[in-house]
């Protein structure tokens, strides 16, 4: 299952929102999904994410890999999807815009086999909604205004 969107803000800067666990965990930037980091290193984060899809409640564990390049890749670990991934694919479209493509592959079990079909709907929708909601939230400039305000208290902390 796909989804794409159109944000006019550098790639850089979109990758850089899209891989920020924690400011997406501090500001709410989805609404009804809870992020969790377990742990954050240079080269990935584990997180833990807390969402509904239609009538069923996720809780899902991920690692996602922190590269410069490429697709970021978020790996179900755990949970009701576990060994899937949700892949986001960031492509300049000029110097101040990118196309997202988001990507969600899931296994089915037997149960889910049969309820795919309810489902299937109802995680597109949310797929759209996650891509819109990061949308506004770098148009809002409030990643920016976030990351910024941690970096100036990080530096005023060491002095």
């Amino acid at each position: 299952m796909s989804a794409t969107a159109h944000i006019n803000r550098s790639a850089d800067i979109v990758r850089r929102q899209f891989a920020d666990v924690h400011h997406h965990a501090a500001t709410g930037v989805h609404k009804g999904v809870v992020f969790e980091v377990d742990e954050q290193t240079a080269d990935r984060c584990l997180y833990r994410q807390t969402s509904r899809v239609g009538p069923l409640k996720l809780r899902q564990e991920f690692e996602l890999p922190l590269t410069t390049h490429g697709p970021l890749v978020n790996t179900i670990t755990t949970g009701q999807f576990k060994d899937g991934s949700i892949t986001f694919t960031i492509t300049p479209d000029g110097a101040e815009s990118s196309v997202v493509d988001a990507q969600l592959r899931v296994s089915t079990n037997r149960l889910q086999a049969v309820l795919t079909p309810l489902l299937k709907a109802n995680v597109r929708k949310a797929l759209l909604r996650a891509l819109a909601e990061d949308k506004a939230d770098i148009a809002s400039l409030r990643w920016g205004r976030v990351r910024l305000q941690l970096a100036i208290m990080s530096e005023a902390g060491k002095q």
